[in-house]
């Protein structure tokens, strides 16, 4: 339902299935008879540890150390693509000719 925000490679919530489509629509995507989610409190009795073991951020969207969204795990790929783009500038202008 939720991006994870921390590492784990989950896109963000605009590419994700649960978070946009019903059940019903989702099961009849993957053309299932049935489909059903763990809840979060299954989930975590499902381990037999206790919930403050698991960040459930990715389940129910509150993380549990605040983070900026314009800083988020895509920020060193999006600056090396501007630094790239810069460098590739850069070059292009050093190949042309000086005329003064």
């Amino acid at each position: 339902m939720n991006p994870c925000v921390y590492g784990i490679d989950f896109p963000d919530r605009s590419k994700l299935m649960a978070a946009n489509n019903t059940v019903g629509e989702i099961r009849r995507y993957l053309n299932a008879d049935s489909l059903g989610y763990l809840s979060e409190e299954g989930l975590v009795r499902a381990t037999g540890l206790p919930q403050e073991s698991f960040c459930m951020a990715c389940y129910n969207g509150k993380y549990p150390v605040r983070y900026d969204p314009q800083v988020d795990k895509h920020i060193i790929e999006r600056r090396r693509a501007r630094v790239e783009g810069l460098t590739e500038g850069l070059e292009k202008e050093q190949m042309q000719i000086k005329l003064l």
